[in-house]
């Protein structure tokens, strides 16, 4: 399960639009945004896109793409 609201700091924190970022991975903003709030879930490909595009260390990784327990 994602950690939505950890992946959303991230993408804030990159400056990045999410178009943008939808078009790098090949998706559409609403596969994306289906994506990030747990409703489709992100191929290994696409995470590991996104964890470069948006510069994620390997440990805060694991806490957004591997989270147990979070409340979106």
């Amino acid at each position: 399960m994602i950690n939505s609201s950890k992946l959303e700091d991230k993408i804030i924190q990159s400056g990045l639009k999410k178009k943008y970022i939808a078009e790098q991975l090949k998706i559409s903003i609403q596969t994306l945004r289906q994506k990030i709030y747990n409703k489709n879930d992100f191929l290994v490909s696409e995470a590991s896109a996104l964890i470069e595009i948006l510069n994620i260390e390997p440990e805060e990784a694991n806490e957004i793409f591997f989270a147990k327990d979070v409340d979106n």
